[in-house]
């Protein structure tokens, strides 16, 4: 129920289509993409929580600028696509503009491929931890597929207990994707073991089965190792 649907991909297309017709006017050289990190049909309780979806508008306008004049300026640039997106039919939810990664969430349109239903998304500029974060499950995913399903699954239990979000002061997603690539590394007794993830090239790695022998233990198996690892071992 929390993994990606194919379904996922054509409402995140409607998206893009959306805000790149009120952006695009504004920002002609901007790219405008969609992560897609879980299912986007759960109910609109945790949906509202916990966006899947999450818009992200690259621009070249880095090189010359220092790093303080960079976080003003993705500030403002955020602000000003919030302006523009409201008046489109967006509705404005919540900003984050203390953390990292500045970003706002909205209240979609109603939208054909939800059966005309809105669904919450988050929008940011030049976001580069949610560009680190897909490569990061491409990458796991291509390798072994239960590891793609254990990072969806551990972000899932840390949004469900409510130790996810980064205004409050907890760690990000990226965050607890990395912890559990580590785990699915390092963890003795996992059946999992991902090698050293040090290039994009390995998105091209074959999907591999990496069993030391017997059964291969399902992802809600390894949570339950993964667990008690940081609990007692880490």
């Amino acid at each position: 129920q929390i993994s990606r649907k194919p379904e996922g991909e054509q409402i995140a297309k409607e998206i893009v289509e959306l805000v790149s017709e009120r952006l695009r006017p504004q920002i002609p050289v901007a790219a405008i993409v969609t992560y897609v990190s879980g299912n986007c049909l759960i109910p609109s309780e945790f949906a509202t929580v916990c966006p899947q979806i999450h818009v992200a508008m690259y621009i070249d306008i880095w090189a010359s600028r220092r790093p303080t004049c960079v976080k003003k300026v993705q500030k403002a640039l955020i602000k000003s696509c919030t302006d523009s997106m409201t008046k489109a039919g967006f509705k404005f939810r919540r900003s984050a503009y203390g953390t990292d990664d500045p970003f706002v969430s909205f209240l979609t349109p109603p939208l054909p491929a939800c059966g005309e239903q809105s669904i919450v998304i988050d929008f940011s500029v030049n976001s580069a931890t949610q560009l680190h974060l897909h490569n990061l499950v491409s990458i796991c995913g291509s390798l072994d597929h239960r590891a793609e399903s254990m990072i969806l699954l551990v972000r899932r239990w840390a949004q469900d207990r409510g130790i996810a979000h980064v205004t409050a002061g907890h760690l990000s997603e990226y965050a607890w994707a990395l912890l559990t690539v580590f785990f699915l590394q390092v963890a003795p007794g996992s059946d999992v073991v991902l090698p050293p993830i040090t290039c994009a090239s390995e998105l091209e790695a074959p999907q591999t089965a990496l069993a030391k022998g017997g059964a291969l233990k399902s992802p809600a198996e390894l949570f339950q190792e993964f667990v008690a690892f940081y609990a007692k071992d880490f």
